[in-house]
């Protein structure tokens, strides 16, 4: 009984809002540069003919976009596929399902593709919200990824998460979604580039806790950032681990990055906005609506398209409230891009859930590190506490 009662307690804590009270914990800031990393073994990079790329006929940018990315890869143009959707950002289930899933479904079927597709390729123009009522809503891309499966209702386990072996759509049943978005043409044209040009394995991690926020499921995000910096280290990689109140700005040569963002409560947008990336950055923060849009705006929420335009090649991002349990696990993301896995696959394999609030951006083919050569095992989940918090 006093374990039932335990775990139901924690249940309820999880639903607590992320803002709800200041932490305040003694401080130190941590710089730590390992010795260099003894040499790791490539393994066979999944190819351009992996990708299927998305464009909507109704966005003169989104066919800009998927033009530039498929010369960057020389991908075929037989791994295009064309939608006739809204040009706008926010639609409705109905037309997510006639504008651009079934006629996804449609094009990989005819072509004979659904089984060797692993990742789907957004591209800005492409919707971005499904709603669905006056409550309910989703990300474009979270319901792609599981698309061939019928009847889902609700967020979904995803079986990719806490996987250490390289992803197929044949293995798992789900696609890998990415899209290429930003402000700009220019903005989303630098994260094509930055994801193919030859990277540094130089780069800096930062890892930014917020000690104010120390407690239930919230300190689930702050430990996590600690054990990443820990097995970041351990790999001889640079890192930088930020345990005190001050919010980390003007810091150049960012390969990965995680904080929380305006949910710092020492947040300062000028920091926020001096970050510098690396070629092949990857970033998370933990902010309930940070690709809630890639339009420029004032107000609200930090955005993850302020950190596109400041260099980062992948980021990931939530279209409304995803609770804490949603969130990108610091270690298994940075963990698994250190070890040469890909964009796409470092930030599913830290993702739990599908047909959810989701936001991945990026090139998924984007690789910094060389692949580790270690034996796989089954994979398998990696879970916080049975909680849920806003991520407000």
């Amino acid at each position: 009984m006093k374990t039932q009662f335990t775990a139901q307690c924690r249940k309820f804590i999880r639903s607590l809002p992320l803002l709800c009270e200041t932490l305040l914990l003694p401080v130190f800031l941590t710089v730590a540069v390992a010795p260099a990393r003894a040499a790791v073994a490539k393994h066979a990079v999944s190819r351009p003919s992996d990708v299927l790329v998305v464009a909507n006929i109704n966005s003169r940018i989104s066919m800009e976009i998927a033009n530039d990315y498929m010369h960057a890869h020389r991908i075929d143009p037989k791994y295009r596929c064309l939608v006739l959707a809204p040009d706008t950002e926010q639609i409705s289930y109905a037309e997510y399902q006639d504008a651009i899933e079934k006629p996804i479904q449609r094009f990989l079927q005819e072509r004979h593709l659904s089984r060797q597709i692993d990742y789907i390729v957004l591209t800005k123009g492409v919707p971005l919200i499904v709603h669905q009522g006056s409550r309910d809503t989703w990300s474009v891309d979270s319901l792609l990824t599981v698309m061939d499966i019928q009847g889902l209702t609700g967020k979904q386990d995803n079986p990719y998460f806490g996987a250490d072996r390289p992803f197929s759509h044949r293995r798992y049943s789900i696609y890998l979604v990415t899209r290429l978005d930003g402000y700009t043409l220019a903005d989303v044209n630098a994260l094509i580039r930055h994801a193919v040009e030859p990277h540094s394995e130089s780069g800096l991690f930062v890892l930014d806790v917020d000690p104010g926020r120390n407690w239930g499921g919230y300190k689930d995000i702050n430990d996590e950032m600690i054990s990443a910096a820990h097995h970041l280290k351990g790999m001889g990689l640079p890192v930088m681990l930020d345990k005190t109140g001050h919010f980390l700005g003007g810091i150049k040569n960012i390969i990965g990055y995680y904080s929380w963002g305006s949910n710092d409560y020492h947040f300062s947008e000028k920091a926020f906005l001096s970050l510098r990336f690396m070629p092949g950055a990857i970033a998370e923060t933990a902010v309930s609506t940070s690709a809630r849009t890639f339009q420029k705006t004032s107000g609200g929420q930090s955005l993850i398209a302020d950190l596109i335009h400041d260099g980062v090649t992948g980021v990931k991002g939530y279209v409304s409230e995803p609770y804490v349990d949603a969130l990108c696990h610091a270690d298994l993301l940075f963990e698994r891009y250190a070890e040469g896995f890909n964009l796409a696959e470092s930030f599913y394999i830290a993702s739990p859930y599908l047909h959810w609030k989701d936001v991945v951006v990026g090139d998924p083919l984007c690789r910094v590190y060389p692949f580790h050569n270690k034996t796989p095992g089954k994979g398998g989940r990696k879970d916080r506490k049975e909680q849920k918090k806003s991520a407000n």
